[in-house]
């Protein structure tokens, strides 16, 4: 039978088996010998998938680092534009932007 055991640090509920070992809060196997930095997880790997799943930010700092700030789908250097973008004067932004294809999006977007 399970219980739940609370994991303050990370603010989760943390289910245990019957003999009170912490079970992952990933995919639900034994965690117990993990402590520190993996403890709640079985694996690296289910720490990772976990944080992907809940955590917005973590998820789209793993997708800039993957992807190298380049949209997969036009090819567009996101993170390039950026830089150009935040580096030039105020009076030129508008024109650099105008010179892409995000000047075809409707203003809210």
């Amino acid at each position: 039978s399970l219980c739940a055991q609370t994991n303050v640090t990370a603010g989760y509920l943390q289910a245990v088996d019957s003999a009170g070992t912490p079970l992952c809060l990933s995919c639900q196997k034994p965690s117990g010998e993990h402590n520190g930095w993996a403890g709640g997880f079985c694996s690296p790997a289910c720490m990772e998938d976990f944080q992907l799943r809940s955590n917005q930010g973590y998820m789209r700092a793993r997708v800039l680092e993957t992807e190298q700030g380049v949209c997969q789908h036009c090819g567009l250097d996101a993170h390039q534009l950026y830089v150009q973008i935040r580096d030039a004067p105020r009076i030129h932004r508008k024109e650099i932007l105008d010179n892409t294809w995000l000047a075809q999006l409707p203003l809210k977007q």
